[in-house]
């Protein structure tokens, strides 16, 4: 079947099985942010960006993202978003394993972009079903509550600028 779709702002055309999941098709094509953990959608190792919206790609067939934009860590890197996070992380001295980047960076997206007067504790629900323990739970939360407040900065600064 062919699927016509964006990946990290390139227009692409594939003939592949329609019952594919994405994640491995981003695995073959070398988009190596995406890790192949549970395969359950349990683990967040394979959240990508669906019409800048997480989702975990081990789930969602191919023939489901016909005319929509995929947004990889590696495309994701290029935002100002990603710029806020990794000042935030950097700031608290955050590194993660390598295995989970993709689910902590796209969920702290997530929140910053949706809710970004997010209290610590809301923050830790939000990131509850993330299973890598690679940094503490509390730590993580301060992060992601920094980068809150450094979009917010970047924000509203642009907005004073115009």
């Amino acid at each position: 079947m062919k699927i016509k779709f964006e990946i990290n702002g390139h227009p692409i055309e594939i003939n592949e099985n329609p019952k594919k999941k994405l994640s491995e098709y981003l695995k073959q094509n070398n988009y190596f942010s995406i890790k192949n953990g549970c395969n359950q959608g349990k683990c967040g190792s394979c959240t990508v960006l669906l019409n800048n919206n997480p989702v975990l790609s081990c789930l969602i067939p191919l023939a489901e993202i016909e005319q929509t934009q995929i947004t990889t860590l590696e495309g994701f890197m290029k935002s100002d978003e990603y710029v806020d996070i990794e000042k935030a992380f950097k700031q608290k001295n955050i590194n993660f394993c390598g295995y989970c980047n993709a689910g902590k960076i796209f969920i702290t997206y997530k929140i910053i972009k949706h809710n970004p007067f997010i209290t610590r504790e809301e923050i830790k629900k939000e990131v509850s079903f993330l299973k890598c323990n690679c940094v503490e739970l509390d730590s993580f939360a301060n992060g992601i509550y920094l980068a809150c407040a450094i979009r917010r900065n970047r924000i509203k600064d642009k907005l004073h600028a115009k």
